[in-house]
């Protein structure tokens, strides 16, 4: 149990027993013990320090696996500072030292073998009384022994024996509920699939929602990073809400794979220039849209016979990136692109768009939308005057069941990932596409709404095979080094359902491969059973 020190001004403290024994050294109230600037620690040369030296132990600066650790709570003290101290048998090794940032000031702690040995608190500008409390116990989770691990410059994720490998979604339960639903899914699947980690289960708690906006993934990635026992994030669904989501992760230090995230912007041109939105940590096994941009503007142009293409964009970076990268590989391949707009979120009146389109006499729209604009997009262009013959070409926003359900999806072709994965076998579970597709349906009832819930299943099983790859275990307890998580994930493959999966140096780590669909039957909602007039792959 926890010992308790109150420490008034220039008073000595002894330490509580614990187990049975009095520690050695005592506690003292150190009226010197200040630096210019609160919160700046010092470890003073008390009799604790008199032992350090003489056992000639280095200190490490490194964060400290060992959680049970001193517990401060302040009420006002000007310039004071409290300091204790626990004495081991010289058996035991390893000092460490782990600090502790509060709103006053910092405290931190000396160990050995699990047990503080030295704690401190720093100074205050105001009046208070300092309450210092202090673990002195072995770690009672049955680990062992001192840890020879050094941790790297983006810290360690430490998990005690009998602890779960913690991992976390943030996908669009909300916003775009046909991508991120069925991608949760496919995470899930893949969680039981894999089953352990070097022993340990996985707890990939509650979805966080990113809700397919800016404001969403940024909220759920900051919901995540305050939990430091997180090891590695699927998500997120949506490429606006990457957007927000990438730096907080990748400041935090944490690894973060995206199953269907496809925008330029995230990752790079394709051509070892990174994007502006581009962060360390930061993968996706989604294809990086330039792919298809690519296979559009060649089967527009070679195969339809199409010259003259419109495009409409919502204003994300998804739509926006993509509207463009299509723009330039359809002038590329000598085609024309005379209106190139956009429409705000939420907007369902488009009849000013649409004579905009009509006067420039296309025979071509691509509208990259999602479900809540593409679908009333779709219906008005059918009937609109001057665009009877314009043929309608769409993203993979829209090839979900939500929308293939709609008559007014009829006759649009569609750009989007893989989705008939044949014999494919993801390496790490030893599963078949077949057989995982069987087991979505049998689980939730219902075939997946898009082909995203396999490259989310991928996404999965590679993050928590490179967790497996790096873990390190000692004395009963696992650590995982960040740094060594992300440089894993960027440098060794996997083969999944998709496919092989291999990283870039800017996280793009999908196929390339795309497939257009025809959608003709408004009865036909499952993607897989759509007619594939078209496949690029790079």
């Amino acid at each position: 149990m926890p010992g308790r020190l109150r420490l008034g001004r220039g008073k000595k403290a002894v330490a509580p027993e614990h187990g049975g024994r009095r520690p050695g050294p005592t506690g003292q109230l150190l009226e010197g013990n200040r630096r210019r600037g609160a919160g700046n620690p010092r470890i003073s040369t008390g009799a604790c320090e008199e032992k350090r030296r003489h056992q000639r132990k280095p200190v490490s600066s490194h964060r400290d696996p060992f959680r049970a650790s001193t517990i401060l709570s302040v009420i006002p003290a000007v310039g004071a500072g409290a300091e204790f101290c626990h004495g081991l048998p010289a058996a035991e090794t390893s000092w460490r030292r782990r600090g502790l940032r509060v709103a006053c000031g910092e405290a931190y702690e000396l160990s050995r073998g699990g047990v503080i040995m030295h704690a401190g608190w720093g100074t205050v500008r105001q009046s208070w009384i300092v309450v210092l409390a202090a673990v002195f116990a072995v770690s009672c989770d049955g680990s062992t022994g001192p840890s020879s691990f050094e941790p790297g410059p983006l810290g360690t994720v430490t998990i005690l024996r009998g602890e779960s490998v913690r991992i976390r979604s943030l996908l669009a339960m909300t916003g775009a509920p046909s991508l991120g639903v069925a991608a949760r899914r496919g995470v899930e699947l893949a969680v039981r699939d894999v089953g352990t980690v070097r022993g340990r289960s996985v707890d990939l708690g509650d979805p966080v929602d990113s809700g397919c906006s800016p404001d969403g993934g940024r909220a759920g990635a900051r919901e995540i990073v305050a939990d430091p026992q997180v090891v590695g994030v699927i998500g997120t669904s949506c490429s606006a809400a990457a957007v927000a989501a990438s730096p907080v992760i990748s400041r935090a230090g944490f690894a973060m794979i995206a199953p269907s995230t496809t925008s330029p912007v995230l990752t790079s041109d394709l051509a070892g220039t990174p994007s502006p939105d581009h962060h360390p940590g930061y993968f996706r096994v989604a294809n990086n849209d330039l792919y298809q941009a690519r296979a559009l503007a060649d089967f527009a142009y070679s195969h339809l016979g199409l010259r003259r293409i419109v495009t409409l964009h919502d204003g994300d970076p998804y739509t926006t990136a993509l509207t463009n990268a299509f723009g330039d590989a359809f002038r590329a391949v000598g085609g024309e692109v005379p209106v190139a707009t956009g429409i705000a979120k939420g907007q369902t009146d488009m009849t000013s768009v649409l004579a905009e389109f009509a006067a420039a006499g296309p025979d071509g729209i691509f509208f990259p939308l999602f479900v809540p604009e593409g679908s009333p997009f779709a219906a008005q262009a059918r009937g609109f005057d001057g665009l009877e013959g314009a043929t309608l070409i769409s993203g993979a926003a829209l090839l979900v069941s939500e929308f293939l359900a709609e008559p007014q999806s009829e006759g649009i072709y569609f750009a989007g990932p893989q989705s008939d994965y044949r014999g494919n076998v993801n390496a790490v579970t030893g599963k078949s596409a077949k057989t995982v597709s069987a087991a979505y349906n049998a689980e939730y009832g219902e075939h997946p709404s898009t082909p995203y819930w396999a490259l989310a299943y991928d996404a999965t099983t590679f993050l928590l095979d490179a967790i497996g790859a790096v873990a390190v275990e000692e004395g009963g307890r696992l650590y995982i080094d960040r740094a060594a998580l992300r440089a894993r994930i960027g440098a060794h493959g996997i083969e999944g359902l998709i496919g092989t999966i291999s990283c870039d140096a800017f996280g793009d780590c999908g196929t390339g491969r795309q497939l257009i669909y025809h959608h003709t039957d408004s009865s036909v909602t499952d993607v897989d059973r759509l007619p594939v007039v078209y496949r690029f792959s790079p």
